[in-house]
């Protein structure tokens, strides 16, 4: 049997739990549920959500950026790439746009530790998962989200807690069910070169201001913008705002290695990654879509010039409409046809295990 695919978008996140059944706790930690909800992983459009407005204090250029954003009913990527286009100051949208990706690192990350459940949808997909990997081949995740959600779930099932710092990260595709990050991860970094020549910093907020005051810094490394870095600069995992040489005498710090969501987004994960994705994608027959827009163009290119053969391919969204619109913008690859389920969301979707229909469906036999 082929090689699965599962595309995953910020609607599989935002739907990681089951908020109407399963994997509530009972009454009595109604306190709780409160807390985890302000913390469900936001859409894209919510990313300056009032819940997160404690966050948002801590990047002043973020709260500009935001306030320019909520002026428009423009969807964010298209507002986002308005805003570029059209800055008066290269340097302050440049300030907003580092701003922003320092923002994004820190609500991911607390969104991760706040909202994490050990009962949810992506522990009972990965449990699936992984009894159709003893029993067959391999599958490819392949997620446009930031948070540590899908990774924690993978590593707990797996029993296997990465402690990857190399910079090509091979833990995350070693094994049968591999994990492709397209967009980064919120515990991902790039390396400032000679970054030991700033002022030392306590934490994450105060390199953030030290980049801030020491704007010649960036530009001079030519870390400041969000520009083509996917593949070419390498990428450490670390919960830390640095690493250490080998006698730890000296700190590299880390530049937040996730991708602004605009139109035009480059992959930010390493190059070996996308090779396993391409591999992937000629090798399957079936591809499951959970919460993915299909609005990244370079994922869709991909898809084209590599699928070479019939490919089945599942849609997990909320409303028809939804899975129409995504129908349509990838009509346009051949050889794949359209396997619809009876579902409305995510949590729906396991509920009615039609997770595991997939994983046991042989597409030829359609």
């Amino acid at each position: 049997m082929a090689y699965p695919v599962i595309i995953l978008g910020a609607g599989a996140s935002n739907d990681y739990i089951d908020l109407d059944k399963r994997y509530l706790p009972r009454q009595r930690h109604l306190e709780d549920i409160r807390i985890d909800l302000n913390w469900q992983p936001p859409l894209g459009n919510d990313l300056f959500d009032t819940r997160f407005e404690k966050t948002i204090r801590g990047f002043p250029q973020v709260r500009l950026l935001a306030s320019s954003i909520y002026s428009s009913n423009k969807e964010l990527e298209d507002r986002l790439s308005e805003l570029v286009e059209n800055a008066v100051s290269k340097e302050r949208i440049q300030k907003e746009l580092l701003s922003f990706e320092f923002y994004l690192q820190n609500l991911f990350i607390k969104i991760s530790e706040n909202y994490k459940r050990p009962l949810n949808n992506y522990a009972t997909l990965i449990k699936s998962v992984h009894d159709f990997t003893d029993r067959n081949n391999k599958v490819c995740f392949a997620t446009f989200n930031y948070d540590l959600l899908l990774d924690e779930c993978l590593e707990e099932e797996l029993n296997d807690k990465r402690s990857d710092t190399n910079s090509e990260l091979p833990a995350y595709v070693k094994n049968p069910i591999k994990l492709i990050k397209l967009h980064g991860s919120c515990d991902w970094g790039y390396p400032l070169p000679n970054s030991f020549e700033l002022e030392p910093a306590a934490n994450k907020e105060e390199l953030y201001k030290i980049l801030m005051k020491d704007w010649n810094f960036l530009t001079n490394h030519k870390i400041s913008l969000s520009i083509g870095r996917g593949g070419k600069i390498p990428i450490y995992r670390s919960k830390n705002y640095y690493i250490e040489n080998e006698t730890k005498d000296r700190r590299l710090y880390l530049f937040p290695a996730v991708a602004i969501p605009l139109p035009q987004k480059d992959f930010i994960c390493p190059e070996s990654h996308i090779k396993e994705l391409e591999t992937a994608l000629g090798e399957t027959d079936k591809i499951l879509i959970i919460g993915w827009k299909a609005g990244d163009q370079r994922l869709i290119n991909i898809m084209e010039n590599t699928i070479k053969k019939p490919v089945m391919i599942t849609i997990v969204s909320k409303g028809e409409n939804d899975i129409d619109e995504i129908k349509k913008k990838l009509s346009r690859i051949d050889k794949i046809s359209f396997f619809n389920t009876n579902q409305n969301g995510f949590s729906d979707f396991i509920q009615k295990g039609e997770h595991e229909k997939f994983l046991s469906i042989d597409p030829s036999t359609i």
